[in-house]
């Protein structure tokens, strides 16, 4: 369902997951790992609204708080089954987001 709705349908579905998450720190990512898949994917497209990827980071930032070993976890078996490697991406991409916030703080 994700990648296939509204903006306002993604903040729904995400803000439910993130709920989840929140209130179980250990099961939750668990029972959503099919989705935090699919929002690693969906952060990294460029089809995907600016909006959308702020709520996919939201979660994704707050399953790697809550939850590191799960999320390292979840990280090598993307990489094991897609050969991709996650954690440099999300990290390239956090870095992207932070240096356009200080040049838009800048510029204000």
């Amino acid at each position: 369902m994700l990648g296939h709705v509204n903006e306002s349908g993604t903040e729904m579905i995400v803000k439910s997951m993130h709920t989840l998450v929140e209130y179980f720190p250990i099961q939750g990512p668990m029972l959503l790992e099919e989705l935090l898949i699919k929002i690693l994917s969906l952060l990294f497209s460029e089809k995907e609204p600016k909006s959308c990827k702020r709520e996919y980071s939201s979660l994704l930032m707050l399953v790697i708080i809550s939850n590191p070993n799960y999320f390292i976890q979840l990280a090598t078996k993307i990489e094991q089954q897609h050969q991709i490697e996650i954690i440099p991406q999300l990290l390239e991409f956090s870095f992207n987001l932070v240096s356009f916030k200080k040049k838009y703080y800048y510029l204000r």
